[in-house]
């Protein structure tokens, strides 16, 4: 109990030297179909049977876009220049970025967003599609097709300049990653 105590009040004094970074004043609204941004694509049909042994290798993602599926020889998605995002397909709806130039494979359970530009920052992307996604009911019935994913519009914040701000994205990232360790390090206590 001293332990956990001495963590909260650590974690606390921890927050009071945190800045929340300022909202988004200016946003654009875009949707994922917009092929001067993004590129949409889902993988190819891979069965349990074909990668459940295989312990090395390049993963794979399946529904779920946080843990592999299993792992490949070879990739058949990933590896660009900006980064992207990945979805998962029949299950509930979920969204992960992904950095520039990360390998990996996808079944036709997952779906990846491709980045066409420098300045739309991934893991900002994927929360903004996982947020719009779950706004409009996206799950094991109501699937994240290409179709319904091309469709799907989602804000980014831009400067006065009409650019897109990454640097304000980055900051939101950079924010809720530090939050995500923080509430990880008490959870470890609460169990």
């Amino acid at each position: 109990m001293f332990e956990l105590q001495a963590l909260v009040a650590k974690f606390l004094a921890e927050q009071k030297d945190v800045d929340t970074p300022r909202d988004p004043f200016d946003i654009k609204t875009v949707r994922l179909g917009e092929e001067n941004l993004f590129v949409l694509r889902i993988g190819s049909r891979v069965l349990k049977k074909d990668v459940f042994e295989k312990r090395t290798g390049v993963p794979l993602f399946s529904a779920n876009v946080r843990k592999p599926f299993g792992f490949v020889p070879n990739a058949n998605a990933g590896g660009h220049t900006f980064g992207g995002a990945l979805w998962g397909i029949d299950t509930d709806f979920d969204c992960r970025g992904v950095p520039p130039g990360e390998i990996y494979s996808i079944t036709d359970h997952c779906g990846e967003v491709a980045i066409l530009v420098n300045d739309i920052e991934p893991h900002y992307l994927a929360r903004q599609i996982r947020l719009a996604g779950i706004d409009l009911g996206l799950d094991r019935d109501f699937r994240a097709s290409l179709a319904i994913m091309a469709d799907l519009e989602i804000n980014l914040p831009v400067t006065t300049t009409g650019e897109f701000d990454f640097e304000l994205m980055q900051a939101w990232t950079d924010f809720h990653e530090d939050f995500l360790q923080r509430k990880q390090s008490l959870s470890k206590f609460m169990v």
